[in-house]
Formats: structure tokens, sequence, C-alpha cells
């Protein structure tokens, strides 16, 4: 063989007998090692570990929920507004509060339906809430003071009694 000028032989290469050699040594080493052995878990932190699990997953179920309820509670319902409107308008004389209690019915009715293609007649504000809400509330009942009570000078509808009734009436509206 041909020596190459500026190569050196590297003295930790194993070539030929002393690969055997270092073979035969790392066998050994590996012979005298010991498996490798887990601590035996006993009943207690089995059970520790399966409370951590349960817990957290508790925990996230909990925090799943609280979510779902602050998205949910967040989406104003045309329910509740109409409630809520209800309520403000018991602070008004018995006039205007009959006007307002007009007001938030038909602000309903147009949320309930919307606006439709041009050329088709819309119905009444009154005629959307019967047919949404099932009721003859506006053309047979107390409701009638709604729609054409306001336009008499005399009316006598009672405010108290008309708020009880569209409570009722309101709390079936599934928006």
């Amino acid at each position: 063989m041909a020596e190459v000028p500026g190569a050196e032989v590297n003295p930790g290469l194993n070539t030929g007998i002393d690969a055997e050699v270092h073979t035969a040594a790392a066998t050994e080493v590996l012979v005298q090692l010991r498996d490798i052995r887990l601590p035996e878990l006993s009943e207690a932190a089995i059970l520790a570990d399966w409370a951590a699990g349960a817990m957290l997953g508790l925990l996230m179920a909990f925090g799943l929920l609280l979510l779902a309820r602050g998205l949910l509670r967040r989406i104003p319902s045309h329910r509740n507004a109409a409630l809520q409107a209800l309520a403000a308008s018991r602070s008004l004389e018995p006039g205007e509060r009959l006007l307002a209690q007009a007001h938030l019915l038909q602000a309903l009715a147009a949320k309930l339906q919307p606006a439709t293609p041009a050329g088709e007649g819309r119905l009444h504000w009154s005629a959307i809430l019967e047919q949404k809400l099932r009721t003859d509330f506006f053309s047979i009942g107390a409701g009638t003071a709604l729609c054409s009570g306001l336009y008499s000078p005399d009316s006598k509808a009672d405010p108290d009694r008309l708020e009880q009734e569209l409570r009722l009436l309101l709390r079936r509206v599934r928006s």
C-alpha cells in the first residue's frame, strides 16, 4: 500500500484485532448493567393519579360551561329586549305608556319578520305578532287598545292589565 504524504494513522480508529477487543469489552460492560426498573406504584399513587385526572376533566367541563354561558348571555334576544322595554314603560303616564308599549311591539314585529321584497304588501305589526305568537290578542283581546285604542280620546285601556298580558305574551317569543 502506498502511503499518502501528510496522512497520519488515527490511533483511535478500530481496525482489525483492536475492533474485536473493543467489542468484547463493550459486551462485558453491557452484561454488567442491570435492567431499568420503574418503582412500583402503590394503590394510593394510582388513586391520586385517577383523582387528578377526574378533577382536571371536571375543571375543563366547568370552564366550558362558563364560556358557553358568557357567550350566550352576550347575544341579546328579542324577548329580553322587549321585556326590558316593557318594564321601562311602567314609569310613564297612562297615555304615554300605551304609546311606548305599541312602539315596542312594532319594533318586535319588525325584528321577527324582516323586510319583505318590493312590491309585496307588508302586514300590520299586530297581524305579524298574532301570526308569529299564534294568538288573537290584538284583533279580539285586550291588545285592540294598542292598535285602534291609541287614536280614541276616551280610551279606557288599563295599562297595568295590558302589561301583565303583554309580559305573558312576550315570553312566547322564541328569539
